[in-house]
């Protein structure tokens, strides 16, 4: 759900902070006290602050901005961040903000996990979903459900790529909501030999490929909605039946 700050950098501020708060633990377990200069010197709190400075201007903002949506409700949250963003603009004030405030994770208060996940990309404006595969659910129930949550977020609805990665690194590909699909080589094709056999047929009107695509729709709309819809409803499972094992093959990107 992040732009300009990666989810890996996102790890790795979660863990220098797990090490600076080991080194405090510890210190508090031993009775030691700090000087003012012993807590500006300290290594674990100068790596942090150098990883910090490190990041872009827009990668701290949305560090700052994760930050306060956990905290109160989603919708109040967010436009606090936004005003707290606009006030921090270079890197020394978002440093000294980020490393005086308590980091948290950001949580937006939800009934389901989608509905949560997708309520915070909105608000973050995101264009990506980047997550690992759920030990309860198959990719494409996964995709599935996060399409219906999309579906059920308040206008304006976000453009967002859903990105699920397998623990060998695969990556799978959903766009959330109305988009272009991904076509095959093998469809394209297709395409392409429909608009040359139509294309001599109702010569000498034009035709271009869009047209041939929004024939099919207006077609498959037109039989889906009379008295064939049953039978429309059987030949497509039985193309779904068809190009599994070849769905199985490739990386999903749909």
């Amino acid at each position: 759900m992040l732009n300009a700050i990666t989810p890996a950098q996102v790890g790795e501020i979660i863990a220098l902070l797990e090490q600076l708060t080991a080194a405090r633990k510890v210190r508090v377990a031993q009775g030691r006290t700090q000087t003012a200069d012993e807590i500006i010197s300290e290594p674990e709190r100068r790596r942090l602050t150098d990883y910090l400075y490190g990041l872009s201007d827009d990668a701290r903002k949305e560090l700052i901005a994760l930050m306060l949506l956990g905290r109160g409700d989603f919708d109040h949250s967010y436009q606090r961040a936004l005003e707290t963003c606009s006030k921090y603009t270079d890197a020394d004030d978002q440093v000294i903000y980020l490393m005086g405030k308590t980091v948290r994770l950001a949580v937006a208060p939800a009934t389901e996990k989608w509905d949560g996940i997708l309520r915070a990309a909105q608000g973050l404006k995101s264009s990506a979903v980047i997550l690992g595969l759920s030990p309860k659910r198959s990719i494409a129930e996964e995709a599935r459900i996060a399409g219906l949550a999309w579906e059920a977020l308040p206008p304006p609805r976000p453009q967002l790529t859903l990105e699920i990665y397998s623990p060998n690194s695969q990556e799978h590909v959903f766009y959330l909501g109305p988009h272009a699909p991904h076509l095959t080589p093998k469809e394209i094709d297709l395409l392409h030999c429909l608009w040359l056999e139509f294309s001599n047929d109702v010569a000498p009107e034009e035709l271009h490929h869009r047209d041939v695509v929004h024939f099919a729709l207006n077609e498959l709309v037109r039989e889906a909605h009379n008295s064939g819809r049953e039978e429309v409803l059987e030949r497509l499972r039985e193309h779904l039946r068809e190009i599994r094992d070849q769905r199985a093959r490739v990386p999903k990107c749909d």
